[in-house]
């Protein structure tokens, strides 16, 4: 991993999500300069995957996987349902990893995917209902 000073504070998967937080901030104000919308979806893209690769080495996969399967249902549902598609779908899979979690790590107080996942579910659920919306 990453050569970090709060190693010695902080256990080093929380001591890595902290450095890496610090990194964005300089970060997102170079890139309040880049005007190119192509360009700048580029480097964010990115840099989030190198980032997501630092902090979840094994699973990344997972975050990445659910998110083209939000974009399948999207295309493969009936629009007027397919927010609570989505919704039930995402809760299914957040349900399993906390399940796992439970299973593998009890008692392990580490930094895992799920909290990440938790974010990107608000994301892809509220995606999901625009979408439904839209037809209205």
């Amino acid at each position: 991993m990453l050569q970090n000073p709060l190693t010695g504070i902080l256990p080093d998967d929380q001591a890595d999500l902290i450095l890496i937080m610090i990194i964005t901030i300089p970060l997102s104000y170079i890139f309040s300069f880049i005007y190119n919308k192509y360009i700048l979806l580029a480097l964010t893209m990115t840099l989030t995957m190198g980032f997501q690769s630092l902090l979840f080495p094994e699973d990344k996969w997972i975050l990445w996987g659910q998110q083209q399967i939000v974009y399948i249902l999207i295309l493969i549902s009936p629009r007027k349902y397919v927010g609570h598609i989505i919704i039930i779908e995402s809760f299914a899979v957040l349900m399993f990893m906390q399940l796992q979690r439970l299973y593998m790590a009890y008692g392990v107080n580490r930094f895992d995917i799920t909290g990440i996942f938790m974010m990107q579910l608000f994301n892809w659920v509220g995606m999901g209902y625009n979408y439904q919306n839209g037809a209205k």
